[in-house]
């Protein structure tokens, strides 16, 4: 049980059908008392750097050290205010029909508000200090070697208003009990199994009140649990090491080459979401009510409350990079540098609902709702799709008496391995150029930091992470090639003509390179995640190829892959049915130009004049498409986006159906500047 706030006030904000509006305010005179925090709006930092150099001979050492303190009070509270629902439900049964009637008469379908508006006042220190040495260990080689410390202290709430959830301390035996579904006297209700209480069918899966422990394996900053939350790493230990070497003794052919160790800081949005974690802030959920019924003060039946966590032991993310490299100068004034280049990150940080069901939950016999076609006063008939009939989805979920369970932990990693070859003319004879073209690629299991919970490439909860995450990253682009030029152009010597034409400078870069990779994904009308999967809060199914699909990109703008090598997944799956990123774009082949010319006009005075001409040659180039199948239902995966019919004609509503071209880059534009110096 827990107490509503004790006031509420409707925003102004209006959304379309079915309408939303915040409501209520917290802090301030609108909290009806309650104190505005006094942290508002502080984010500062506090450095403090020094070093020392000493030259030793063919030794030059260095040492040095830095500090930092941060403070920033910020609240996870994205919708401080709450929320209310006015959407149309036939499970209301005081719904008029119709969502702005709703509104009008404050009946809402749902009414979630948190218990407090808290403001953490987020602080850590960071101390880092090193020790290097750069070795002229002859006049043709030199070597450089080094060692860096981290002390890294976790981000922690000085107010100790937050709580983190240690799976291994939670004690099912101690969970709260949920309002079960049954029927009683031909009504579907919510029954306490223990205690025989009924309530309306409304408060199914709600907590019964006061049963089990409200805390079971959460912890309080500081209440048996350290402050920080998560464990301190101590210090850690970075080794450097560098070379060049002059192969030929004149600075004409140089190898160089060095790797090292580099620690991230977390970076602040893993733990602010703590402070949304009871005891301090349980968010409050209501169905089906009016809003002039509820009584500020009064306790009412909760849902159970979703979590963040921390993974208390994680370590910190870690990225070794390394590079060797071939240097030579080459005639006609230029440099060829070929290089090895690669990096190995770990530790990376994801996010894991670990409170989902396992797959099949709802599939399972033991998991189906009694009352689903009980034929009683609000009983639902029976439905043929899978997992439609089983139980909501916390009588599913592994620690009873929890929502979900958003788990940071560090679980990710990626590799990076490439070629990376420079050409480069220095500007002689009024011309310079440069061609740059890098062979990379970039594998692993999340392209991106702290990625959501049962969204594609999320961490999963079961032994295939690598099996159906490992993947092309969103940045992996196989080839890369970059071109530029500087050419001053020729003059006359006529003097007339010779104020028009001389003098100008044209300019370009010329960029060409592999697309971006792309996943195909799907939607079936009616069917969620549990119907395929039996499971909520996990990633879903994925698209089945049944064929060869193309490479990702083709001329034709209506259909950009083979879609007839896709097709939905079926009932049952575990998310392994296809891989991540296996379609790549269209690649760019862009030039930009730029043609100028600076005119003196006395002394120390000029006037300049450009010219810009980006996508100088119109390019068209493809940069979206469309990726999802759209079918006709489970049991007919008959498409019904695609941009052609089986005649090859076009379908005027889909022409950016799927396979079809939804997006280019931008045309040719031509900017012109001139501007006056004195």
């Amino acid at each position: 049980m827990i107490n509503l706030p004790p006031s509420l006030s409707f925003g102004s904000r209006i959304a379309n059908q079915p309408p939303n509006y915040n409501v209520g305010t917290f802090g301030g005179a609108a909290c009806g008392g309650c104190a505005a925090s006094p942290f508002v709006n502080i984010n500062r930092t506090q450095d403090f750097s020094t070093s020392v150099t000493k030259v030793m001979g063919r030794h030059t050492g260095k040492a040095g050290f830095y500090f930092t303190h941060s403070r920033k009070a910020q609240s996870a509270f994205g919708n401080p205010s709450g929320r209310v629902d006015f959407g149309n439900s036939t499970s209301n049964p005081f719904d008029s029909g119709f969502g702005y009637a709703n509104a009008l008469l404050g009946i809402y379908t749902t009414y979630t508000q948190s218990a407090a508006y808290l403001v953490p006042d987020w602080v850590y220190n960071n101390a880092e200090w090193y020790a290097q040495d750069n070795w002229r260990v002859n006049n043709r080689l030199t070597v450089d070697l080094g060692m860096r410390f981290y002390w890294i202290e976790p981000q922690y709430d000085k107010l100790q208003l937050t709580a983190n959830f240690l799976p291994d301390k939670f004690d099912p035996a101690s969970a709260p009990r949920l309002y079960y579904p049954a029927v009683v006297n031909g009504t579907r209700v919510g029954l306490d199994r223990v205690s025989g209480a009924t309530v309306q069918a409304a408060y199914i899966g709600r907590l019964v009140p006061n049963t089990g422990n409200s805390m079971n394996g959460l912890f309080a900053a500081g209440q048996g649990i350290d402050k920080h939350l998560y464990q301190n790493n101590g210090v850690l230990y970075s080794p450097r090491f560098g070379f060049a070497y002059d192969l030929s003794g004149d600075q004409r052919r140089v190898i160089r080459g060095g790797m090292g160790v580099f620690y991230n800081r977390e970076r602040g949005d893993t733990v602010y979401q703590l402070v949304t974690n009871p005891p301090k802030s349980t968010q409050v959920s209501l169905n089906f009510g009016k809003l002039q019924d509820i009584t500020p003060g009064v306790t009412t039946v909760i849902a159970p409350p979703a979590l963040s966590g921390f993974n208390y032991n994680g370590p910190i993310p870690t990225t070794v990079p390394w590079n060797v490299g071939f240097q030579t100068m080459l005639p006609w004034a230029s440099t060829l540098d070929v290089s090895y280049v690669g990096s190995h990150s770990f530790n990376q940080t994801q996010l894991r609902n670990i409170n989902a069901p396992v797959y099949g939950a709802a599939f399972d016999a033991a998991n189906q709702d009694p009352t689903i076609g009980a034929g009683c006063s609000g009983c639902a008939a029976k439905s043929a799709t899978p997992g439609a009939n089983a139980l909501s989805v916390d009588f599913l979920r592994p620690y009873q008496g929890y929502g979900d369970i958003l788990m940071v932990e560090q679980t990710a990693y990626s590799t990076y391995h490439s070629l990376q070859t420079s050409f480069n003319r220095r500007f002689s004879k009024g011309l310079a150029f440069g061609v740059n073209y890098t062979l990379g690629k970039a594998m692993g299991t999340s392209s991106q930091d702290l990625p959501a919970a049962g969204s594609i490439g999320a961490p999963r909860n079961d032994a295939n992470q690598k099996a159906a995450n490992y993947m092309r990253l969103d940045y992996d682009r196989r080839h890369t090639l970059v071109a530029n030029f500087v050419w001053a152009m020729p003059g006359v010597s006529n003097r007339t003509l010779g104020a028009i034409v001389n003098d100008w400078q044209l300019s370009g870069v010329f960029t060409t390179g592999s697309g971006a990779p792309y996943t195909i994904s799907y939607s079936i009308p009616g069917v969620s995640a549990q119907n395929l999967t039996g499971a909520v809060g996990l990633e879903s199914a994925r698209v089945v190829i049944n064929g060869d699909t193309g490479s990702g990109c083709s001329s034709d703008p209506y259909q950009q892959f083979n879609t007839g090598s896709f097709t939905i997944p079926s009932t049952g799956s575990v998310g392994l049915e296809s891989g991540l990123n296996y379609m790549n774009g269209c690649a760019d082949r862009t030039m930009n130009l730029s043609l100028s010319r600076n005119v003196p006009v006395g002394k120390g005075r000029a006037i300049a004049f450009r010219i810009d001409m980006f996508n100088a040659f119109n390019s068209v180039i493809y940069t979206g498409r469309g990726t999802t199948l759209n079918v006709v239902s489970l049991t007919n995966p008959t498409p019904t986006n695609l941009a052609r019919d089986a005649a090859g004609n076009q379908i005027p509503a889909n022409i950016r159906g799927f396979g079809a071209v939804t997006n280019v880059a931008n045309a040719r534009s031509v900017q012109l500047t001139a501007r006056f110096t004195f």
